[in-house]
């Protein structure tokens, strides 16, 4: 077990061929043969989150969206946290808390992350 890591995590990448760079084995996928146990990454559309494994009760996400995707915020179980960058030329960090009563956003600081690209994110041309 990973420090930090979960059973079942999940990573998903936009680019094509992204989740094998750094493979101990050339095109062979990080997360198989114990790489990173407990940990699956896929390519997909990663701006519409991954509703077949909802709801989450932690989500982070690793590159800035335009503003919080509301896919996002459907995967998030009630009581669940999610931290994500938004924004395109100021990002800042945000804490998302799902609550019975609707979702708590709070800014924790400036950061500089890649876009998020996708149907709920920043678009090819926009970038």
């Amino acid at each position: 077990h990973s420090p930090g890591l979960g059973s079942g995590d999940l990573n998903k990448e936009h680019e094509q061929g992204t989740p094998y760079r750094g493979s101990a084995r050339p095109g062979e996928p990080i997360g198989h043969h114990g790489h990173i146990p407990n940990v699956n990454i896929i390519e997909a559309e990663g701006s519409l989150g991954h509703a077949g494994h909802a709801p989450n009760y932690r989500i982070s996400v690793a590159a800035a969206a335009p503003q919080i995707p509301e896919s996002f915020n459907q995967q998030l179980d009630v009581g669940g946290k999610m931290v994500l960058p938004v924004g395109r030329d100021r990002q800042e960090l945000l804490l998302v808390t799902r609550k019975d009563s609707g979702f708590k956003v709070e800014e924790k600081m400036g950061v500089i992350f890649v876009p998020l690209i996708g149907v709920e994110g920043f678009k090819e041309e926009q970038i």
